[in-house]
């Protein structure tokens, strides 16, 4: 009774419902309208849902290994649709080269990926354990470099593996004449069987008691005598194999090809988000739920919305959003190891005041400022320094990437929030310049105006959305939106679909870029330095303070009165504003914006920049861009495996110095400060957000 009020008391549940009543009575209306004879539109109805249900059980198989490793480890495996697809190559190299039969092929591979996400958990992931946020991004950089490998090693072609022998034909139904192949009908049986032997392995065992129990005190666990390393490695073991295992059926059922990873990846993400993480039932309603919504929207929208049916993925995390912010099944859990929350260094005057009885110190704080200082006139000498090819090249893309990253770094140190939809909130910023000014003939400086405030929309309602999750949860969701906005660009034909917009031209007072970049460097310069000084500035101000209270204290900031949802949401608006700024000066630098723009890469490119730089300091936004830039402007003269090199200093900064490159370089001012004689008092702690 409890559960109903609450469901009558809620608008967002209500309106869901109603959404809901409204699909399920037009998908009768298409499916039975014309009657239930053979030449009606039962027939078609019979198959969609067949599609979904099978497709909803390959669904399955991947998600619980995602589901499985989250639920006793709390680790979020982000390199999880990397391993799906690293197991359907290794099964078609075994059969392109008649090495096995197909069973013992499905095998092998899904053994061999269990096999290599072991090794993954104990030499890069063991050690830091209870460091959620480490862990997944220890993940990505690991994802990162899988799939480049994968794509040196398998290319870039669609390979499809056969089915097995008995399983290649179909199946007549005995109604309406309807045949469906034999082996989607395999696929589904296989999920109901790995789905009760993963209950009865949870539920009815000594190990899934043992599991249960680590889930809900890890340490008492330990204490009773119970080896919880060895549960966590069987665990991981087994999550990675399911997946490995889907990639053998995702590569009969469909195809293997550089893109799966993502989008397996962002299944296992809708899946986990719907169900709740942690939850197997959860895993077994989210895919039914997102299969059947996959295949029946593109089916039964009308004719000329079928594009569109990647909103629909959307519209369903939001209605589960709005009603359970963990998923149907999911429950809050703790937070893992805390981040040491940035303070203030101490004002200038009173740093340069206590050094003046000290030489050496304040000559050291002297040079540092002056060093900066040069650096800044440095960095505004670019165009008379160096050629239109490095201004442009390396100037302008370093600032802009700087600027993106920028945003992502400011929701994490001042709101606490970790966000991977930057890349996608920049693209929409690009899509609507372009779209504005090419398509429809607006002025540029309009059309620059109109895209940052549409961004800025599309920022407060996400971050609505997502302003009542937190942590790994926080991370996972905006990452889900991140794709999905990849792929709406993509099939929309209205955006250019896979071709984009082209011919998208600055203002006249900016010039063309690659005639002389000057123009385009100096506007991006400007940028540059009011997003740094705005964040400083909101740093300061009592929403900013308010935005760190709740970063390191919710509950106590909810008792004193604040509304902390409607606060974070408007702290991602204003993070969505500053990619914004991003987006527009890039499609003005490209002259044209398409999806591969904002594809799941360039999303972990974006956050690379900011782990690389220091996702704890807002200089490290600029450091990790420059960093990136040049790297990727000049390393394809030594190696044609960029991302891999990016994947290797990704994983070697988040393993060596979570703090990045600015938190190497104040780690190294505070160390000589102090050997200089600086007050301990006035000496800066190790990831602070701090003005150089």
């Amino acid at each position: 009774m409890q559960g109903r009020a609450w469901v009558r008391g809620n608008l967002s549940a209500r309106l869901g419902l109603v959404v809901l009543v409204l699909a399920v009575s037009w998908i009768g209306f298409r499916a039975f309208g014309a009657g239930f004879g053979p030449n009606g539109n039962v027939p078609e109805f019979v198959i969609v849902t067949l599609n979904g249900l099978t497709l909803a059980g390959l669904y399955f198989v991947v998600a619980s290994g995602f589901t499985l490793i989250f639920g006793l480890m709390r680790v979020v495996n982000m390199a999880h649709g990397s391993f799906y697809l690293l197991g359907g190559y290794i099964a078609f190299k075994l059969l392109q080269h008649s090495l096995t039969g197909y069973w013992l092929a499905l095998i092998v591979a899904a053994l061999a990926v269990g096999a290599g996400g072991l090794v993954m958990q104990q030499v890069f992931l063991r050690w830091n354990q209870g460091q959620e946020l480490r862990q997944a991004l220890v993940t990505i950089a690991l994802s990162i470099i899988i799939a480049d490998q994968m794509l040196a090693n398998f290319g870039g072609s669609a390979l499809t593996i056969s089915p097995p022998a008995g399983l290649g034909g179909s199946l007549e139904l005995g109604v309406y004449g309807i045949q469906y192949p034999t082996f989607r009908f395999a696929v589904l049986a296989g999920a109901l069987v790995i789905g009760f032997v993963l209950w009865i392995w949870i539920m009815r065992t000594r190990f899934g008691m043992t599991v249960r129990a680590g889930v809900d005190d890890r340490a008492m666990t330990s204490a009773l005598g119970l080896n919880i390393q060895v549960i966590f490695a069987i665990t991981f073991f087994v999550g990675a194999a399911l997946a490995g295992l889907g990639g053998v059926i995702g590569g009969t059922m469909i195809a293997l090809a550089p893109g799966q990873d993502a989008s397996f990846l962002l299944s296992s993400l809708v899946v986990v988000i719907i169900g709740g993480l942690g939850s197997l039932r959860g895993a077994v309603v989210g895919s039914l739920a997102l299969g059947l919504v996959d295949q029946m929207s593109a089916v039964y929208l009308p004719a000329n919305y079928t594009n569109y049916s990647i909103l629909l993925t959307f519209v369903l995390l939001v209605f589960v959003l709005a009603t359970r912010p963990t998923g149907l099944f999911g429950r809050r859990v703790a937070a893992g190891q805390a981040q040491e929350s940035p303070r203030p260094l101490g004002p200038l005057p009173a740093r340069l005041r206590a050094s003046i009885g000290n030489r050496p110190l304040f000559a050291w704080i002297m040079v540092r400022r002056i060093g900066v200082g040069a650096l800044l006139v440095f960095v505004v000498a670019v165009p008379l320094l160096f050629s239109a090819f490095f201004t442009s090249t390396i100037g302008v893309q370093f600032l802009v990437l700087g600027i993106a990253a920028a945003s992502l770094i400011f929701l994490n140190t001042i709101a606490g929030m970790v966000s991977l939809a930057q890349t996608a909130l920049y693209g929409v910023a690009a899509y609507m310049t372009a779209q504005l000014a090419v398509q429809e003939g607006v002025d540029p400086w309009v059309a620059a105006v109109a895209a940052l405030a549409v961004t800025v929309l599309v920022g407060l309602l996400l971050g609505a959305i997502v302003s009542r999750s937190e942590g790994i949860y926080f991370l996972m969701i905006t990452l889900a939106f991140a794709v999905i906005t990849y792929y709406f660009f993509s099939q929309v034909t209205a955006f250019g679909s896979h071709e984009g917009i082209n011919n998208v031209q600055p203002p006249k007072l900016i010039g063309l870029p690659f005639v002389d970049p000057t123009g385009l460097y100096y506007a991006a310069l400007i940028c540059s330095a009011f997003v740094y000084l705005s964040i400083r500035y909101i740093q300061r101000t009592p929403f900013g303070i308010a935005l760190q209270g709740i970063r390191d204290e919710p509950t106590r900031m909810r008792t004193l009165g604040f509304n902390v949802p409607l606060l974070r949401a408007f702290g991602f608006a204003l993070g969505a504003f500053f990619a914004a700024i991003a987006g527009v000066l890039s499609v003005w630098y490209n002259s044209n914006i398409s999806p591969g723009a904002i594809d799941l890469t360039r999303t972990i490119d974006l956050l690379s920049i900011a782990v690389i730089g220091g996702i704890w300091r807002l200089e490290g936004a600029w450091i990790g861009a420059v960093l990136f830039t040049l790297l990727d402007t000049y390393s394809p003269a030594y190696t044609a495996r960029f991302e891999t090199v990016i994947g290797i200093v990704f994983l070697a900064v988040v393993l060596a110095s979570p703090g990045g490159l600015a938190g190497i370089v104040s780690t190294v001012d505070g160390w000589v400060r102090r050997r200089l004689g600086e007050a301990s008092e006035l000496a800066p702690r190790t990831g602070e957000l701090v003005a150089p």
